[in-house]
Formats: C-alpha cells, sequence, structure tokens
C-alpha cells in the first residue's frame, strides 16, 4: 500500500532534519543560513518537537548576526511563542553571547528580556542572560524592587535563588545604595549549566573552524550531503579555556556619543581595541573602556595592567563569572585525550597564573576551583600549574581549609617523592608570603569595599591571625612527617629552614604581633644534621628568633591571647639556645637536666645504652666533636692556631650565624674556648 502523504513528508522531513544537524555539527552554520534556519523555526509550520530539533541545529561557524538576537526577541513577544521554545532561545543567547557582533542591538531589548524574570520557567535563563547585557544605566529602582517582589512572593526573601542573587549582586555592585538587601559575600555559582554537550559541539565546531581557516578556505556546510555516522560530541572532547578574542563594547562609540548627547568625538570612551603599546596606555588610561567580554583582558598583558589600576567590583564579578564556568566545564574532572588538548589546558592555566601575579592577587573562582580539584588531584597531572596557582589561594574559614585544602593536600604529600614533598612545602611557604604581604597592603590602604563579590580574605585581624596560624601549624605537621619518612633529607631540611626562616619574620613582614617558633621535630633533626650548612641555618633562625623577641618586648599594646603565644614563643626559644649552646659550648649533649640529651635518648640512640654511658660521650655534638664541624676541627688543627680563635675560623668558613648565636648566648669572661678542646 502506498504510504498517506502526511507519513510521507515525516519521513522526509526527518530525514532532511538529520542532514542540517549533521552538517551544523560537524562545520557549523554560516551567519546567514543560521538565521534563515531560525526564521523557519519560528514560523507555525511545524510541531514543538520539530522545533525543538532546529533550535538545537543553531551551531554558528564563525559569529552571529546582530540581528538575529532582535529576531528571536521580537518572536516571543508573539501570541504563537511557547514557554519551552522560549526557554530554549533564551538558553541559545546565552550559549552563543560572546560571538554576537553587534550587542548595543541586543543591550537595547534589555527592558523586553527584563519582563520575562517574572515567569518561573525562563527566569533562570533570563537572569543569566541580563547578567551579561547589565550596564550600570541598566540598574533601576523599579527594576529592583520587581526581582524582591518576586522574592516575597516565592517565600526567598531570606534565602534567594541563585540565578536572582547572581542579577541583585550586579546590581549591588553598580549601585549598591537601592537595595538593603544582604547578600552572602561567597563566591558561588548563579547559574546552572544545562546545555554541556551543546556547548561541547559548539566549541569544536569553532575550534575546527579557527584551525583550519589558517590552511584553507573551507567551503560553506553543504546542507545537501549525505550524514556520515557521527558519534555524538560529550564534554570530554570541550577544548578547555579559550579566552575570548578582544572586541569593543561599543561598536561606533563615536557617533552614539555624538548623536546621544552632542558631546565631542574626543570625550568618548578609547576602545581596547587602540591600545598597543604601555604608552598609548598611560596616554589613554582616564578614558579607556574596558572590552565587552571581560574575560578577554587575560589575553593583553597591557589590559592587564589596566586592570591593575582600575579594579572594580564589577568588573572582578565578570571575570570571576567567566573563570568559574571555564575552569568547572574544562578542567576538574576532565581528562585530556591528546597532547595537544593537554597543552592547550596548560597554557590556558598558566595564563591564569600569569595574570594573578600581574595582579599581585588570586581570583576568588580560581580559589574555589583549585579546593575542589585538590580533591581529584592525582599528584601528576597540570602539577607545575597547581603548585603555583596554590601561591596565590584566598584562604577560608576553618572547615573549609581543612576540608578543601588540608586534607586533600596531606594525603598527596605523604605518598609522594622527596622532590614532590619540598615542591608543596615552597608552595606553601610562598603562599605564606603571599598572604603576609597582601596584609601589609591592606593594612596600609584601607579601601571600604562596595561590590557583593570584593571577597577579603580575612575581615578581623584576629580573623587574620588565625588563619595564618592554621596555615603554619599544617605545614608544621607535614614538615615533621616528612623528615621521618625521609630520614632528615638535607634538600628537604633546607626547604623547611626556608619556611621558618619567613615566619620568623612574621612581626616585620605582616605587622603581627607574635613570632611562631619551630617545634622540637624541626629543630633537633637540623642540629643533629652532618651538613654545616644545616647547622649554620638553624642557628641563624635562632637569632632571627632573638631580634623578634627583642622588638616585641617593647609592644605594649597585646592582647591576652597575643600575650599567651608570646610568653609560649620565648620559653620555646630559651629551651633551644640553653640546649644547643650546652651541647656546643659546655658539651652536655647527654647531661641528666639536658633536654636535648632526653629527645636523643628517645629517638636517635634507642637501643645503645652502652654508648651513652661511655666517657666523653657529652662532647659527641661539641663544637669541635659534631659531625657536621669535625672536618673543620681537624683543618683548624693542621693551621696550628689558637683554640681562641677557633669561632673566627668557623666564620670564614661561612659558619656566620653559628658565630653570631655563640656571640649572644655565651658569656666568654675566663672562658675563652668551648670545653672538649685540647
Amino acid at each position: 500500500p502506498c504510504p498517506e502523504p502526511e507519513d510521507k513528508n515525516r519521513v522526509l522531513q526527518n530525514f532532511h532534519l538529520t542532514i542540517v544537524e549533521a552538517a551544523a555539527r560537524r562545520h557549523g552554520l554560516d551567519p546567514h543560513d543560521l538565521q534563515e534556519l531560525l526564521i523557519m523555526a519560528l514560523s507555525s509550520k511545524f510541531s514543538l518537537a520539530v522545533k525543538l530539533k532546529m533550535v538545537k541545529c543553531l551551531i554558528p561557524s564563525s559569529v552571529v548576526l546582530g540581528s538575529t538576537p532582535a529576531i528571536i526577541i521580537s518572536w516571543m513577544c508573539t501570541l504563537s511563542s511557547t514557554n519551552n521554545v522560549q526557554a530554549w532561545l533564551l538558553r541559545w543567547l546565552v550559549m552563543v553571547f560572546d560571538l554576537i557582533e553587534e550587542k548595543e542591538t541586543l543591550h537595547l531589548l534589555y527592558g523586553m528580556i527584563f519582563n520575562y524574570v517574572r515567569y518561573e520557567k525562563l527566569s533562570s535563563y533570563a537572569c543569566h542572560l541580563l547578567y551579561l547585557l547589565t550596564r550600570r544605566e541598566d540598574v533601576k529602582l523599579f527594576r529592583v524592587q520587581l526581582l524582591l517582589s518576586i522574592h516575597t512572593k516565592l517565600g526567598l526573601k531570606d534565602s534567594p535563588a541563585p540565578h536572582f542573587m547572581g542579577l541583585l549582586s550586579l546590581f549591588k555592585a553598580y549601585c549598591p545604595t537601592l537595595m538593603s538587601l544582604s547578600l552572602p559575600t561567597r563566591s558561588r555559582k548563579y547559574f546552572r549549566s544545562e546545555d554541556k554537550n551543546w556547548i561541547a559541539s559548539l566549541k569544536l565546531v569553532q575550534n575546527k573552524n579557527k584551525t583550519t581557516a589558517t590552511h584553507t578556505d573551507f567551503p560553506t556546510a553543504g546542507l545537501y550531503s549525505s550524514p556520515p555516522a557521527q558519534k555524538a560530541v560529550g564534554r570530554k572532547r570541550t577544548r578547555t579555556g579559550a579566552i575570548p578574542d578582544l572586541a569593543s563594547s561599543e561598536l561606533t562609540s563615536t557617533n552614539r556619543y555624538q548623536m546621544d548627547d552632542g558631546t565631542s568625538a574626543d570625550n568618548a570612551p578609547t576602545s581596547c581595541l587602540l591600545i598597543r603599546t604601555l604608552p598609548d596606555l598611560l596616554n589613554n588610561i582616564h578614558n579607556l573602556e574596558f572590552p565587552a567580554q571581560m574575560a578577554s583582558v587575560l589575553s593583553s598583558d597591557i589590559l592587564i595592567s589596566f586592570l591593575s589600576c582600575a579594579m572594580d567590583p564589577v568588573s572582578q564579578n565578570r571575570i570571576d563569572f567567566w573563570l568559574s564556568n571555564t575552569l568547572e566545564e574544562g578542567c576538574r574532572g576532565h581528562k585530556a585525550n591528546s597532547y595537544e588538548e593537554a597543552l592547550h589546558k596548560a597554557e590556558f592555566l598558566n595564563r591564569i597564573v600569569h595574570t594573578q601575579e600581574m595582579l599581585k592577587e588570586g581570583f576568588s573562582s580560581v580559589s574555589y576551583f583549585l579546593t575542589s580539584w585538590l580533591s581529584v588531584w592525582d599528584g601528576e597531572t597540570l602539577r607545575p600549574q597547581t603548585l603555583k596557582l596554590l601561591t596565590r589561594l584566598n584562604l577560608q574559614d576553618s572547615s573549609g581549609m581543612k576540608n578543601g585544602l588540608f586534607h586533600p593536600l596531606t594525603l598527596t604529600f605523604i605518598s609522594s617523592c622527596v622532590y614532590f614533598k619540598c615542591a608543596i612545602i615552597e608552595s606553601l611557604h610562598r603562599l605564606l608570603i603571599n598572604l603576609l604581604m597582601a596584609k601589609q597592603t591592606q593594612a596600609e590602604t584601607e579601601v571600604n569595599a562596595v561590590g557583593l563579590t570584593e571577597q577579603p580574605t580575612f575581615l578581623t585581624l584576629q580573623g587574620q591571625w588565625h588563619a595564618i596560624h592554621q596555615l603554619v601549624n599544617f605545614i608544621s605537621e607535614l614538615a615533621t612527617a616528612a623528615l621521618q619518612q625521609e630520614m632528615s633529607n638535607c634538600l628537604l631540611m633546607h626547604c623547611i629552614l626556608d619556611f621558618y626562616q619567613t615566619v620568623a619574620k612574621v612581626y616585620n613582614i605582616g605587622n603581627l604581633p607574635v613570632v611562631l617558633v619551630a617545634p622540637q621535630s624541626v629543630v633537633y633533626p637540623a642540629f643533629l644534621s652532618a651538613d654545616h650548612s644545616t647547622l649554620d641555618r638553624l642557628c641563624h633562625l635562632l637569632c632571627s628568633y632573638r631580634k623578634v623577641i627583642t622588638e616585641l618586648k617593647t609592644v605594649k599594646s597585646l592582647t591576652r591571647q597575643d600575650f599567651i603565644w608570646k610568653k609560649e614563643s620565648i620559653k620555646a626559644y630559651n629551651e633551644y639556645v640553653m640546649c644547643i649552646i650546652s651541647c656546643l659550648w659546655k658539651s652536655c649533649a647527654f647531661s641528666g637536666d639536658s633536654t636535648f640529651g632526653r629527645f636523643v635518648n628517645k629517638r636517635h640512640f634507642e637501643g645503645e645504652p652502652s654508648y651513652i654511658g661511655e666517657p666523653g660521650h657529652n662532647c659527641g655534638y661539641s663544637l669541635i666533636y659534631h659531625p657536621a664541624l669535625l672536618g673543620m676541627a681537624l683543618r683548624f688543627i693542621a693551621q696550628g692556631v689558637a683554640w681562641e680563635n677557633y669561632v673566627d675560623f668557623l666564620c670564614t668558613l661561612y659558619m656566620k650565624g653559628l658565630k653570631n648565636l655563640i656571640q649572644y648566648s655565651v658569656k666568654r669572661e675566663g672562658h675563652i674556648w668551648p670545653s672538649g678542646a685540647q
């Protein structure tokens, strides 16, 4: 029997849709072809299912014409539109926002788009699109009141929905006086990404066209070619972190300014596209405008320099928003399928590292990504980039630091080799330095934050000190475990002493009225080391403690807690100095009153009681018989010089720290050489 005409039309329709979908996913659609397909999808000829399939085929090969969004918004205002198709069209506008040629045309429809926040099914997508379009002049009192009234109707006054909170945060960043609603300052994901496969297909087409454009002029996608067998593009095939190209936020800005307010073109904002060198930036710094896509500044060192001078809550909010989505979609849990993809991801993270180093501060979105990335990190993937990002981490509260940083990093640290342990300690050391420098800068320039996305790492001096104290304690625990695991490796010991040398300067760098003394598990293994440079660095560290403690004695404005920490630090310092001087100068390493003797009996000479009882055993760690100094003592004896010159001789062999410790701690009246010198 012959098929019915209706069934025949349905078969042909599905066949043509399959061809269009294959062509769109393979090479994308030309801007004009895409617009024609959109007009066809919006007509009333097809069913809802067919319309949705046609909308999903709207994958641009290069850009989207500025008139295309206007066609969509105008159709959404007609009675023939349905909520399902409207939702998909808004999602498509969000997805291709960076590819739209003339965003000014879309911005003119801001008020019409804002009307869709009233509808529950469309509100999240409308808020997302408005978030990308909003400028300072768009923030009006009636719009704020409308959003707040929707909160009240939905019972979300105290805990607003994420998409409403994102738009309100941007409004408050522009005009903080228009609302009194307190919103969480912690960065979060305002808008859910429901189109991961769709976005993956778009990125794949865009990257493919960018690659082939440099080699050959690829023809327009053939809509009549037979569709090949093609596997659906999944999330793992996404190319990570393509930084948007620079584009002016105002096309034909000169004409617009002359028409609107009659001002001269000389007073119009300067496009970022005209800035090529540092002199260009300095000459136009007062009227330079940011690009349409804030994330594109990451590709230009000149604009990063401008961003460091003109960073405001809105620009920071936009960059954080883009970074949060890009890192979450492309990096976390994303395994590179090829060397080229892995290299591209590493270059993208290197660019973020470079940007943060130029700005001298970390992005909050990068910090939150890093804490989630560490929980799945294997210690090998993107190791250099991860360790560099770690140095600009914004510390959170106690629970956040413990779950997001301390716990996952400990698991990776314990199971790694000694060189990786040194790299982690060095990164945490650099993190401490950056935190102290940021605190000093914050204290010198007290800036009142007006934006919701300005997230000060600490709110009070006490909070700052508590977070730094937690970080130092965590690194101390790592150092103790590493020294025991690696048998006091010399390279590891130097990295740890480097860190504690910085900790000793917390008062000078960060103006914190405390001194944190290294634990016994670090000091005594350093003293027992057979490496003379380790011993000298330990003595230099103790001299640094003495200098800071002397300065702290003159500080009168100390809290009770600061006084307790100061008292404990002085007690620990005195114990170390008395013990080390007793060993080096008095040759009393294993006397009954020596703390060091009790420590060594437990840890280093267990099972060798005969050695402890032998005559002369107390000289084992004296200034002459110490394993790190024995070779120097033999060289000194060979010269036949008097023993009172022995300490000066050690100083000529780069043992200045040891000499300073002895000068500060020993009164040499009538005792001109150390005990044990024959």
